[in-house]
């Protein structure tokens, strides 16, 4: 089942190169690869825009993951310097990370500023962060769902959406779930989906696409797309989230 969204391809399923759009080497590369999207993830910190994954103890320039310490200081890439390295035609999934009210207004006015043309496919489980822009024009919102309870709140914001779409932990993504999102033609990305028989397990049930880390199955679906899975295994899908997954 291919649900009809603005920015995206016909075609299913579709890859979305996880954390690609947080370096410019691998932005290239997943472009190169036929990455569909190139998930960039975005901080703001001491007025700039900050492309990266790993978070800041306060406003100490000290970053950090997984409770371990990845940098002291040092220049973080600015979402000015992504858009005006990274194919101009490569699409951007940007995660809005942190709580800032702002954020999604800020990264609004440097997109149009930079590239006033292009379509802003932002994502964060901050949702009012993806709120406060929906109704921008040339804006298209997915909301991230890590949790059961988001999962609970996310069918009422899908409901008032023109174009309804979720990024969210495949550990969440049951057959009754994917049923129900089909039921309102939401687009279905899942994150973060490593391996191929679980992308299979997820894409026979109604997924549209698949944020991934392997390489290999994302050259796999942008050249195979609904054959990419012919012949593999099928997977268990788990019964709840993975605790330590995130997007």
């Amino acid at each position: 089942m291919v649900h009809d969204h603005p920015v995206l391809p016909d075609y299913r399923p579709l890859a979305i190169a996880h954390r690609a759009g947080n370096d410019l080497k691998r932005a290239v590369e997943a472009h190169a690869d036929g990455a569909d999207m190139l998930e960039t993830d975005i901080w703001p910190f001491h007025g700039r825009l900050e492309v990266r994954h790993t978070k800041t103890i306060g406003p100490l320039p000290i970053y950090w993951e997984k409770w371990c310490i990845v940098s002291i200081g040092g220049r973080q890439m600015n979402l000015s310097e992504l858009l005006e390295g990274a194919p101009a035609d490569a699409r951007l999934f940007l995660d809005l990370k942190g709580q800032f009210p702002r954020l999604g207004h800020r990264v609004v006015r440097t997109i149009k500023r930079i590239q006033p043309e292009r379509q802003i496919v932002v994502c964060g489980r901050s949702w009012r962060q993806l709120d406060a822009i929906a109704s921008v024009p040339n804006v298209h919102v997915f909301y991230s769902v890590g949790d059961e309870d988001q999962l609970s709140r996310v069918w009422t914001k899908l409901e008032g959406q023109r174009h309804r779409a979720v990024s969210i932990n495949y550990g969440l993504l049951t057959e009754d779930t994917v049923a129900r999102f089909n039921d309102l033609r939401a687009t279905i990305i899942a994150w973060t989906v490593n391996d191929p028989a679980v992308a299979r397990s997820l894409f026979k049930l109604g997924v549209d696409g698949f944020t991934t880390d392997n390489r290999e199955l994302l050259s796999r679906i942008s050249r195979l797309r609904e054959r990419a899975f012919v012949g593999a295994g099928v997977a268990e899908l788990p019964g709840e989230p993975e605790k330590k997954s995130e997007v």
